[in-house]
Order: structure tokens, then sequence, then C-alpha cells
């Protein structure tokens, strides 16, 4: 470390030993592809160790970059017939998209050596990790040394001893890995069916969206309002709370994505009400506006990494374990249900449930609706931002594209919600829109595992939701006529 007093042990990426695999697998490896995002730090120093060690191997290289899991997999695809097989470090970007990633390698015939087991259980080829019990023990000799005998040992970097390789991409790829046997301690076998770690993903997602849900069952659902500002406020509340969270205040991050978030649900609501600008063009307005706002939020940069700031999951990490992510988005979820349903129970929210079902009667009653429509936007974009502001955190990343679509998968949960509790009281409707998305998530995890490819899963969305809404029109239109008898 350079400081005489400390020390230490560390579980860096041994990049070299992961490249000493795919030359071990394949010792005729010409041209090797190097993958990742150039907005993360994390994969500065790996990349270039990797660049000198096939430099000096003779190994011709391809570089390719993304700062989106868009580009990710434009980048990918560029790579294929170019390269023998391809290195990613641990980086969260590539990690969006791997799912597409591996499949875009696999069916090339190009394996995929990553930084994490992650990757692998995710399609990609094989990884190479610490033994964290080794770690573990190796530290404790450290500080027994210390105790003991008052010499300070030397930081120790340790080597990796797990290899993780993914047998159904082995066996599509026709790779024998036997050769891992003899380079680690263990060789660990897995796959990519439906694993402990899909279920845990799709429920912490599940929970994350379903704060998309609560916000367009309350705005769609309750005011009867087609709010087009909800992709736009998404973003917002990730961009928001990446850049507090970077500043080293994530739970901060919260309160101040949904006061965004609720900022721009008002200004849909003067446009609406003040300016009698049609509502899905007032949310169009704004979610265009909002555009420029999340640029300028996150300095004027697409993306903001967040991959050395702490989260409000990492601050929770040392006490839930491995529950570290679900808990705290499962709370919070359920949390925001609980109190948007007593708040419709309120005066306010009966006022506001009624301008939605007759807001003529309302009017007549004195009640001023621009008030009703005005709270219920505002805390319906409010609950978006929020959403918007966990999931930058829970990936630590957040981007400018990150709300594309939400509003649609927003529905498409909220549909599948209404079709488990078609009928019920606020709460049992609520409770629906949070199981939706997270069957939602379930779903595309299922579709993902059955290759169906990952550009066509909005469109999946878009047709769901058009289906459940055109329902009733479609049942009319094949029911025989009948009249004055039968038909």
């Amino acid at each position: 470390t350079g400081i005489d007093y400390l020390t230490g042990t560390s579980d860096a990426l041994n990049t070299e030993y992961i490249l000493d695999m795919m030359l071990a697998a394949n010792p005729d490896i010409k041209t090797v592809g190097l993958l990742y995002s150039n907005s993360e730090a994390n994969s500065t120093t790996p990349i270039a160790e990797a660049k000198a060690y096939l430099k000096e191997k003779k190994i011709d290289i391809v570089e390719k970059t993304g700062n989106t899991s868009g580009e990710i997999v434009e980048a990918v695809s560029s790579m294929v017939g170019r390269v023998d097989a391809v290195f990613t470090p641990t980086d969260n970007t590539v990690m969006a998209a791997e799912v597409t990633v591996a499949e875009t390698l696999n069916e090339a015939g190009i394996p995929h050596y990553t930084g994490a087991d992650s990757f692998v259980a995710a399609g990609a080829f094989a990884t190479c990790g610490v033994n964290y019990t080794e770690l573990g023990t190796y530290t404790a000799d450290m500080a027994m040394d210390i105790l003991l005998g008052g010499a300070v040992p030397e930081f120790h970097v340790m080597d990796g001893g797990i290899i993780t390789v993914n047998t159904e991409t082995a066996a599509i790829l026709g790779i024998d890995y036997s050769a891992f046997s003899s380079m680690a301690n263990t060789v660990v076998e897995g796959s990519t069916m439906i694993s402990t770690a899909v279920i845990m993903s799709a429920l912490e997602l599940g929970c994350i969206y379903a704060l998309v849900a609560l916000a367009l069952f309350l705005s769609f659902r309750i005011l009867n309002i087609a709010d087009m500002t909800t992709d736009g406020a998404f973003t917002l509340g990730c961009a928001v709370s990446a850049t507090i969270a970077v500043a080293g205040h994530p739970l901060l991050a919260l309160p101040a994505a949904m006061i965004a978030g609720a900022c721009a649900g008002f200004i849909t609501a003067f446009l609406q009400t003040k300016l009698k600008i049609p509502s899905i063009l007032a949310g169009i307005i704004t979610n265009t506006g909002l555009y420029t706002v999340n640029l300028a939020v996150m300095g004027f940069s697409s993306n903001v990494s967040m991959v050395k700031a702490d989260t409000m999951f990492s601050l929770v990490k040392p006490y839930l374990g491995s529950f570290y992510k679900l808990i705290p988005a499962a709370v919070l979820t359920v949390a925001v249900g609980i109190l948007l349903t007593l708040f419709l129970k309120t005066r306010l929210g009966l006022s506001i449930r009624a301008t939605g079902d007759n807001p003529d009667m309302v009017r007549a009653s004195s009640i001023n609706t621009a008030f009703t429509v005005t709270v219920g936007l505002c805390l319906s974009n409010a609950m978006t931002a929020l959403s918007g502001a966990v999931l930058a955190q829970y990936q630590k990343t957040a981007d400018i594209n990150l709300g594309t679509g939400m509003v649609i998968i927003g529905l498409a949960s909220l549909i599948i919600g209404e079709t488990l509790m078609p009928r019920g009281k606020t709460w049992m409707k609520a409770l629906g829109a949070i199981l939706g998305s997270i069957l939602y998530r379930f779903i595309i995890a299922i579709a993902l595992r059955l290759d169906l490819p990952s550009e066509c899963l909005k469109l999946i969305s878009a047709v769901i939701v058009a289906l459940a809404i055109g329902l009733p029109a479609i049942k009319s239109a094949v029911r025989p006529a009948t009249k004055g008898g039968k038909a």
C-alpha cells in the first residue's frame, strides 16, 4: 500500500487469470474482443491489463464500447465474425444487457469470458472469482500475526480460486472446459435456467416497477387521465437520485426525486387545467421538455455512474445479507401502497376519486376539479420518479433512456394486476397493481430464458396493453347480435 502500518486483502479481478482460461480452452485464438462501458471506472484497469496481456501474446484486439444497453447490444453485434472470444470485466452496463449479449455471442459460436458469476448466470461462458472463505481466513490470519507478533504483513491480493462455467453455454459452443480443473481449486457448473438469482431479480425489479403501476393506478384508473409524463418523470427520478447519491446522500435522493417528479406532474396539470390543453398532449409536451431537464440534472451527460457511491442498498447490506436489495424495495413499495390506499379514503382522496368518476358532478358540488387533478398528477408522478430513483440506485447507474416505454410497462403490470384482482376494495386493487408488476417481471424473465429476443419485449407489452384495453370492444364485435329475442 505504500504505508507501513496499512495492510489488508483484496478480491480484485485477476484479468490475466481469466485470459489464461481463454487460451487454455482454445490455444488457437487469434483475435479477442473487449466489450465494456467507457463510462464505468471499474472497467478501466482490467481493460488496460487485458490490452497489455494480449499485446504481449501477439493476439489482435477488437475493442467495442457503449454507454447504454442498446449501444452494448449494437457493439457486440458488430463483433460477430471478427473475434474468436470476448472479454468483459465487472461492468454494470454490459451486465444489464448480458442476456442479449450472451444470446448474440452463443449463436455466433463465440465464448464470453467475464468478471463476475452473475454474467455466467445470464448466459456468458465462464469467469473466475475469489474463494471468500479462503479470503476471510487469510485476512484473519493477518490480523492474528499483527496482534501476536506486531509485524504488519504485506497487502495481499487473493488469486482466483473458483471458476464458474455455464454448462448450457458450453454445450451450445461445443467447448471442452476440462482444462479448467487444473487451474482452480473449484469448478462450479451452472446454467441459465430459472434459478434463485433469477427469482430474486424478478422480485426485486417487480417491487421497484410496482411504484409505476401504482402511479398509473392513480392517474389512469382513479383520475381517468392518460398521463404521458410517465417516461420523462421516471428518468427524472433516476437522474436526481444518481446525482444526489454521487454527492454522498443516497437516502436524501429519494424524497428529492419525489419532489422533482411532483413538479413534473404539476406542469402537466397546469397545462391541462389552466391552459386547457388536452391531457394526452399536455403529458407529451412535459415529457418532451423533461428530456433536456434530465440531461441538465446529469450535468449534460447521457449517463451517471454510481459505482463508487453508496446507495440505499449498500447501506443496509451488512444487516440484510443476500436480501439487501429485495427487503428495502419490498418494504418501500408496500409502504407506498398502504399510504396511497389510506390517502384515497380521506376527504381529498374521495374528491379525487369523484373527479375521475364524474367531474361535472364534482364541479356542481363546489369542488375545485383543477385542484384535485393537480394533486392527483403530482402524487402520481412523484411515485413514478421514486421508482426511477430506486432503480438507479439498484443498478448503480442512470441513463437518459431508462424511462423509454415506461408507461407501457406500467400499464401492462396494472392490467395484469386487474386480471388477478378484477373486483374489490381500493386496497385490493393497489395490491393487484403490485402483484401484477411482479408477475410481469417473471413473464419477462421466462421469455428471455426461452430465447425470445429482448428487442421484442416492449412490443409484447404493447400488445398486452392494447388487447386488455380493447377487450370490451372485441367482445362486442364477436358477440352475436340479439334483437328482440333469439338471434
